[in-house]
């Protein structure tokens, strides 16, 4: 089938698809490179002439959307079921959620669940439900109390547990170290009651992967090869649970380019993400040809590019 796409795809796109699976590979795409419509041809590819029936690859995309256009284009290259059983193409977090999260989490946090079911009812960071009242803190901020509600702020995945908070109107950098113990005390709490924010279930995700060496060996087992769309926009949690995987053996792509990077508010430190790149010796490739906007366009990206980074671009 990929002879017949030969005559559309550009050579940068053609070194990527066919860049050996199993060798770490980073795709730097500039806006309107076609970067979807490769991701898509790459896992046609490399589905078209998979063998295994019980392992897979597993694509994530940071939305619905997205994981839609790859998924469509699977199918297109390389038949009507290619996206299906053994391979995963969805977001990010419906992978985290639907083969660790739901299923092991409370092994980890002791919840006893709902008439037999154990999976984790997943809350918004930002809304302040009547439920969530018994799991409030009371802290001080500039001077005055306040409540802290348990879903402003979640576990960092680092060796040591510490809360970092996701609302731009609360600051834990002074707190009381009894304050600070209470925040975690309501924390563990909520995650036992059956309750977890999305920065919550990355947490959950990593702890359980890290403590748990049998289920982080068969996830790797499941799903060997791992493609991130987007990677410019992997949280630290999301990254830190990659370098878990990655330390039991899974080969990671990553799509897109740092310099697009949009989600300060998820914690996202677009240094740690290069480092990640570097340490895991990715070889970088790259998509340079922009097909969709017009040289006044691209030339005022490249300055913001500078602007923001210090760095001329290549052109």
């Amino acid at each position: 089938r990929l002879n017949t796409l030969d005559n559309n795809l550009s050579e940068e796109q053609l070194d990527f698809i066919l860049h050996p699976i199993n060798e770490p590979c980073y795709l730097k795409a500039c806006p309107g490179s076609g970067k979807t419509e490769v991701v898509g041809v790459k896992a046609a590819y490399e589905i078209s002439d998979w063998k295994d029936k019980f392992t897979g690859l597993a694509v994530l995309s940071f939305t619905k959307n997205a994981a839609k256009e790859i998924a469509d284009r699977i199918n297109k290259y390389s038949g009507h079921n290619a996206s299906q059983h053994p391979h995963f193409i969805g977001t990010i977090d419906s992978w985290l959620h639907g083969y660790i999260l739901h299923p092991l989490a409370h092994k980890l946090t002791k919840y006893n669940g709902n008439n037999n079911d154990k999976s984790y009812r997943l809350v918004d960071n930002e809304e302040k439900y009547d439920f969530l009242n018994p799991f409030k803190t009371t802290v001080s901020h500039k001077s005055f109390p306040r409540d802290a509600w348990v879903n402003e702020y979640y576990f960092e995945c680092n060796d040591t547990l510490d809360i970092v908070t996701q609302s731009r109107h609360l600051d834990l950098s002074q707190i009381d170290p009894t304050v600070k113990e209470a925040l975690q005390k309501n924390k563990k709490k909520f995650l036992k009651s059956g309750l977890a924010t999305y920065a919550d279930a990355e947490f959950l995700c990593y702890y359980l992967l890290k403590n748990k060496n049998t289920t982080l060996k068969s996830i790797v087992a499941r799903f060997p090869i791992i493609i991130i769309d987007e990677c410019q926009d992997l949280s630290n949690n999301q990254l830190e649970i990659l370098n878990l995987l990655n330390s039991q053996g899974a080969i990671i792509h990553f799509i897109g380019d740092n310099n697009q990077s949009i989600y300060k508010f998820k914690k996202v430190y677009v240094e740690k993400i290069n480092e990640f790149i570097t340490d895991k010796n990715f070889t970088n490739r790259l998509l340079t040809q922009n097909f969709r906007s017009n040289q006044k366009i691209v030339n005022v990206s490249l300055g913001l590019e500078k602007y923001n980074t210090g760095n001329t671009p290549n052109q």
